[in-house]
């Protein structure tokens, strides 16, 4: 396994398939709450430097402006550190919203790995190409966006700090640019990942 501990926040809870995902019980929550977060960061900094995954599940309006949670994203690294050891505590937040643009700007800024899902929302798709894919021009984003989008399920992966050329995945297939004709017109091309067993038929 990944991670050592994972404790999640979502309103859909009772619609989840616990027995397949196996988590504890007791760090399952229906609602975000500061108390229940900063509980497991201060157990944490007692223990022993463990690897844990935090997920807040459709909470966007709840972690709006909120102050813990900016903590926990901007200083994730030292958080629940323990000096007493000697190797370093790794913490890991996933978060998921319904809409890109309605989380805070300083949690899209912090993002490493992005998963986009289809959209038609025109503010929001502009706001994916502002914040995310401003190195390419517009012909491009707008092709991989299509590219993306085209099989249902399909979806855009972008890793956030790498540079262009290592940067965006169709599903888990990695995009790389060719101008074949040389007519000076970059093309799109899908690397197959021979490790994706994502099903998008």
């Amino acid at each position: 396994r990944y991670f050592d501990k994972i404790i999640l926040f979502s309103p859909s809870k009772d619609t989840l398939p616990m027995d397949k995902l196996r988590l504890d019980e007791s760090r399952v929550f229906l609602k975000y709450n500061d108390e229940d977060l900063l509980n497991f960061i201060e157990e944490e900094k007692e223990g022993e430097n463990l690897n844990n995954l935090i997920v807040l599940d459709d909470s966007i309006r709840d972690i709006r402006n909120n102050k813990t949670v900016q903590k926990l994203v901007l200083n994730r690294r030292h958080i629940s550190h323990n000096p007493e050891f000697e190797h370093k505590a790794g913490l890991s937040v996933l978060i998921t919203s319904q809409k890109f643009n309605a989380a805070d700007t300083y949690l899209r800024n912090n993002m490493s790995d992005i998963i986009i899902f289809k959209t038609s929302v025109k503010n929001e798709l502009e706001a994916i190409k502002n914040d995310l894919m401003s190195d390419l021009d517009k012909e491009l984003q707008d092709e991989l966006l299509k590219k993306a989008f085209e099989k249902k399920y399909g979806f855009l992966y972008i890793k956030n700090y790498m540079p262009t050329k290592d940067r965006y995945y169709i599903n888990f297939n990695k995009v790389v640019y060719e101008d074949e004709d040389d007519d000076g017109k970059i093309d799109i091309v899908i690397k197959d990942n021979k490790n994706d067993k994502t099903n998008l038929k």
